[in-house]
């Protein structure tokens, strides 16, 4: 392959290949913003049902 192909190849890819939908950035954003929310949810309230068993106020922290 030649450069000046090669090249047009190049800047082709680059003008098209990072190209996202809105639909699609969203549904990533909010495939990772929900599963981490419900993990730090569910670890509080582990963590607060654990100190409650044990009768501490949380003073280990």
């Amino acid at each position: 392959m030649s450069l000046p192909a090669a090249n047009s190849l190049l800047v082709a890819a680059a003008g098209t290949g990072m190209a996202v939908s809105s639909a699609g950035f969203l549904a990533t954003l909010f495939g990772t913003f929900v599963p981490v929310v419900f993990l730090v949810t569910l670890f509080i309230q582990s963590e607060a049902r654990k100190a409650a068993e044990s009768g501490s106020e949380g003073d280990k922290f």
